[in-house]
């Protein structure tokens, strides 16, 4: 994670690749950003050997204290066998805590690039504002179709109706 210092050089690279380009057009976007990522290191046996300062509430949270099995409604075991059997370079879900929380979760391996895996990688970001935000979108989009009905209904009932006022008169 370069946290936004060679942005320019990630679009080079993603466009040579293939690879997906980084998601901000900006230092200050990622700067933005950077926090409500959390880095999560494994080991095989599924116990937490290092984790980044913003990860350590969370993982409180989980009760990762005896090793990181799930997170929250997400079974962690199965995306680490996919991993760790090859199937999958990375993989990820979402995540929703019993709180509401919601995080995106990334699943990687992480070692020597020769060797096998040494553990894993886990990236959990709080997506749960942009969940909402997602939900008030959608809820808005469904209340102004139904007002578009409504309206249309309306004039269709009201284009006989002025025809009889207007007769009755």
């Amino acid at each position: 994670l370069v946290k936004g210092a060679n942005l320019a050089m990630e679009h080079v690279e993603a466009e040579m690749h293939g690879w997906r380009p980084a998601p901000y057009g900006s230092k200050q976007e990622v700067d933005a950003n950077y926090k409500a990522v959390l880095d999560v290191l494994l080991d095989p046996a599924c116990q937490v050997s290092q984790a980044n300062a913003s990860a350590q509430p969370p993982l409180g949270r989980l009760g990762a204290t005896g090793g990181l099995r799930s997170v929250g409604d997400l079974d962690l075991v199965g995306l680490a066998y996919d991993v760790l059997a090859g199937r999958r370079e990375a993989c990820g879900a979402e995540a929703v805590l019993p709180d509401g929380t919601r995080f995106e979760v990334t699943v990687a391996t992480w070692g020597d690039p020769g060797g096998g895996p040494d553990g894993l990688v886990i990236v959990l970001q709080d997506v749960t504002t942009a969940a909402a935000l997602r939900a008030q979108v959608a809820r808005s989009e469904k209340l102004s179709g139904l007002g578009r009905l409504l309206a249309g209904v309306a004039h269709e009932l009201n284009n006989p109706l002025s025809v009889v006022v207007a007769r009755a008169v």
